[in-house]
């Protein structure tokens, strides 16, 4: 590459140079705001009768789950159910508010689309389908068995190894 001999060229050179400086300043306090936002966010979900309620971190984590009296009418397993149904929903509320919070940081760019694949892909692994948790098919709640929970919870116990 050869240099331009003038110096206009070399001023031409460095205008460049500090308005990509600029622009690159730019987008870190943009990603600077929107990890504060993002780490911030929070969405709630209530279920139809009103039963259950969640609200969940942006990674979709419980940070608070309420029961009311009327859930107490419902079978251990439809109210096991019930829950879980309501935790996806607050879950995928999540994603959504934060695929909303990257297009109005971002717009529409390589990056808003980078975040939201990432978001999507957490959800996915959270929620496989309507039916199974991540946890695989597993009960919640319930012991594997040959744990020392499950022996436990049968009404077997372990004698102390001498």
């Amino acid at each position: 590459m050869e240099l331009p001999e003038s110096s206009s060229g070399l001023e031409g050179i460095q205008s460049r140079l500090d308005e990509q400086l600029a622009e690159a300043q730019r987008n870190m306090q943009r990603a600077e705001a929107f990890a504060a936002q993002a780490q911030d966010l929070t969405a709630f979900a209530r279920s139809e009768g009103g039963e259950v309620s969640v609200e969940v971190d942006g990674g979709g984590v419980p940070l608070d789950v309420k029961v009311t009296a009327k859930a107490f009418s419902l079978a251990p397993e439809a109210l096991s159910q019930l829950i879980l149904g309501v935790v996806r929903q607050a879950h995928r509320e999540a994603v959504q508010k934060y695929e909303d919070l990257a297009r109005s940081v971002f717009g529409d760019s390589a990056t808003t689309e980078q975040l939201v694949a990432q978001a999507r892909q957490r959800l996915k692994a959270y929620v496989r389908d309507e039916g199974e948790s991540r946890f695989g098919d597993r009960e919640i709640g319930r012991p594997e068995a040959g744990t020392r929970e499950a022996d436990a919870s049968d009404g077997q116990t372990e004698s102390p190894a001498s």
